[in-house]
C-alpha cells in the first residue's frame, strides 16, 4: 500500500467537479433558506414597533454575519469534498491505467490502493485478473509456438516423403 502523498489536485476532474458543483449548489440552497428564515423570523418578531421597511432592512442587515460565516465555510466544504473524492476517483483512475496497460502492453503493474481509499477489493480483484490474463497470454504464446513447430515438422516430413 502506497503511503505517498497525492501529486494531483484532481484525479478525475469531470467526476470531482461534478460533485463539487453539487456541494456548492446544496450549500447555496441551504444558505438562502437559512437567511430567508432568519430574516423572516426577525421581521415577524419586530413587527409593529416601526414601519415594515425598517424591520425588513434591520432583519436583512442582521444576516450579514451569518452570510460571512457561510461564505467562509464554503471553501472548506469544497476542499473536504475534493479530498473525499480522491478516495473514490483515485482507485478508479489507477484501475483505468491498469486496464489500459493490460490492453496495450499485455502486462500491468499490480494495483496498489492507499490505506484510506474506497473500493479496496477492486485492487485485489484486478491483480488476480491481471495475473490470470498474463498467465493465459503466456500459455497462448507457448501453444502458438508449439503449433508453429508442429506445422514446421509436418511440412518438413511431408517434403522428405516426396
Amino acid at each position: 500500500m502506497s503511503l505517498l502523498k497525492r501529486t494531483k489536485y484532481l484525479i478525475d476532474p469531470q467526476v470531482q467537479w461534478a460533485i463539487g458543483r453539487r456541494i456548492i449548489f446544496h450549500w447555496a440552497i441551504f444558505a438562502c433558506f437559512l437567511l430567508v428564515i432568519n430574516a423572516s423570523v426577525l421581521v415577524f418578531l419586530a413587527s409593529g414597533a416601526k414601519p415594515i421597511e425598517d424591520d425588513i432592512n434591520a432583519a436583512v442587515l442582521s444576516q450579514v454575519p451569518a452570510l460571512v460565516l457561510l461564505i467562509c465555510c464554503l471553501p472548506f466544504f469544497v476542499f473536504d469534498t475534493i479530498k473525499l473524492t480522491h478516495r473514490i476517483a483515485g482507485p478508479m483512475f489507477r484501475l483505468r491505467v491498469g486496464i489500459d496497460e493490460l490492453i496495450n502492453k499485455s502486462r500491468a503493474e499490480p494495483l496498489r490502493l492507499r490505506r484510506d481509499d474506497m473500493w479496496k477489493y477492486v485492487g485485489d480483484e484486478f491483480n488476480g485478473l491481471a495475473n490470470q490474463y498474463q498467465a493465459l497470454s503466456q500459455r497462448n504464446r507457448e501453444l502458438e509456438q508449439e503449433l508453429r513447430s508442429l506445422r514446421h515438422e509436418s511440412l518438413a516430413s511431408a517434403g522428405r516423403r516426396d
